[in-house]
């Protein structure tokens, strides 16, 4: 697992892992509901509102989540989605909008 700098609402953060970089995210989000923008594999970028730790909706198993990707319930869709961290644009929350940038 490779470190990279990440900037996290407009503060530079030491080079951290994907796992950290998670725990960062999960703790100035919580549980409540979130916006984040980001670039999907195809190129598209995505706007997109969803929550995290919701686990009501599991069918069961484990689940095998690449380091890279943040794991999220999107009540659009009714469905789980990964966010991709490393083209993670922005993450805004309870009106307040933190940039994210590699």
């Amino acid at each position: 697992m490779q470190n990279r700098p990440y900037y996290f609402n407009n503060r530079y953060t030491k080079e951290v892992n994907h796992m950290d970089f998670k725990r960062n995210i999960t703790e100035t989000v919580g549980s409540r509901f979130f916006t984040v923008k980001f670039t999907k594999l195809n190129g598209i970028e995505r706007v997109m509102t969803c929550r995290l730790g919701v686990t009501k909706h599991f069918k069961g198993g484990n689940s095998f989540t690449a380091p890279e990707y943040i794991t999220v319930w999107e009540p659009a869709t009714k469905g789980y989605r990964n966010v991709n961290l490393d083209t993670m644009q922005w993450i805004k929350c309870r009106g307040v909008k933190m940039d994210v940038a590699i």
